[in-house]
């Protein structure tokens, strides 16, 4: 795998996955906020939304969806989840260990994503909350 390093200004997450599909991260985070206040209701993992929102930030699901408009809001599993289940693919998480790519961390692929047998997203997780993209070797060139 080709590692892509995205920059580090509070939307890794969301320029590594941009990065795979020819969009922009702001873009990304505008499908996220958009998604928060449409699907608040629903469950996910055995907590609607927006208790979900609640529990891992304090914050309502309005001031949440404007946070993630802005830099503030660090992308984490609740945008993995929305974004896999929006694009019908699922997210791959690696962790690199001594410097080499070494271990898959996590699967993000709900029953909603509708990815089943779809190409992953591959993430490249630091371990410093910072992520950047991985594209396969026989998959396409860096840019």
């Amino acid at each position: 795998m080709v590692i892509v390093k995205s920059k580090a200004d509070g939307s890794c997450f969301f320029h590594s996955i941009a990065y795979q599909m020819n969009d922009t991260a702001d873009g990304l985070r505008k499908l996220c906020s958009d998604a928060v206040i449409k699907n608040q209701e629903q469950d996910y993992n055995g907590l609607k939304l927006k208790e979900w929102i609640f529990y891992e930030t304090s914050l309502n699901v309005e001031d949440y969806s404007k946070r993630l408009l802005g830099r503030r809001q660090w992308g984490g599993f609740l945008e993995m989840k929305i974004i896999s289940d929006a694009f019908k693919r699922p997210i791959a998480v690696y962790q690199k260990e001594q410097g080499e790519i070494a271990t898959l961390i996590a699967t993000i692929d709900g029953p909603r994503s509708g990815a089943n047998g779809a190409n992953p997203f591959y993430l490249l997780y630091s371990g410093r909350s910072h992520y950047d993209s991985l594209i396969p070797d026989n998959v396409c060139s860096v840019k």
